[in-house]
């Protein structure tokens, strides 16, 4: 079994090949949480209901409501009528909102 070589670990900052390898790395462990957080998200988390009661004249009523999450992971699924049969896709992606 080979020694550590302080060299040999300061020149693989410098090559591209350990730098592709952890940017893989990073993307699987991106896509690992993101699921998970998907599946928190949708079966998990409990839902804030708010429940507002107006009594009396109200002419207007405005409800502004902001985001409460940043980041929205999502699958979808179509299926529609193409010239030579049904098409169907699949798409996923992350939505963030400000």
């Amino acid at each position: 079994m080979d020694s550590f070589s302080l060299t040999k670990f300061i020149m693989s900052f410098f090559q591209w090949l350990p730098w592709v390898k952890t940017i893989r790395h990073l993307v699987g462990i991106g896509i690992i949480i993101g699921i998970v957080l998907f599946t928190y998200q949708k079966f998990f988390k409990k839902n804030n209901v708010q429940t507002t009661t107006f009594s009396g004249n109200v002419e207007e009523v405005n409800i502004i409501q902001k985001p409460s999450r940043f980041f929205i992971p999502f699958i979808e699924g179509s299926v529609g009528q193409g010239s030579d049969g049904l098409d169907t896709s699949i798409r996923g992606g992350a939505r963030f909102e400000f």
